[in-house]
């Protein structure tokens, strides 16, 4: 079997829930990192969910079928280097997962040490 990587690519703009969609009807495993936000609109407070990096959905695929991806309907492009597709490891990604899930959980830290300042992120003990 072939190894497949995580590649980021970039979508149309706000198309990134219909390109997901598409993305599951191919058959392409893909990860789109959302928010949720709350916004008040005549009286109401309402929940929306919103791409935490607008423009951008990541795709579990082997190299051989990165073709099949950018030929789906609103994706424009790879993020590449000169040399091709950028490879995102599963740990970065599975980082950025846990991110996403614990947002409203992390707790921002100014410590100060001798001459600078540290920002940390850290989860909250239980």
């Amino acid at each position: 079997m072939e190894k497949t990587n995580w590649y980021a690519v970039f979508t149309a703009f706000r198309t990134e829930k219909r390109v997901k969609e598409r993305l599951e009807q191919a058959g392409i495993e893909n990860y789109l990192p959302v928010r949720e936000v709350e916004f008040e609109r005549d009286g109401q407070v309402r929940r929306l969910e919103i791409p935490v990096i607008s423009g951008c959905i990541f795709v579990h695929v082997p190299e051989m079928s990165l073709p099949s991806v950018l030929s789906i309907l609103g994706v424009i492009a790879l993020l590449r280097k000169e040399r091709g597709p950028i490879v995102i490891s599963d740990k970065q990604l599975d980082s950025l997962r846990m991110l996403c899930e614990h947002a409203e959980t992390l707790e921002v830290v100014n410590e100060g040490l001798p001459g600078e300042s540290v920002i940390g992120l850290l989860l909250p003990k239980k």
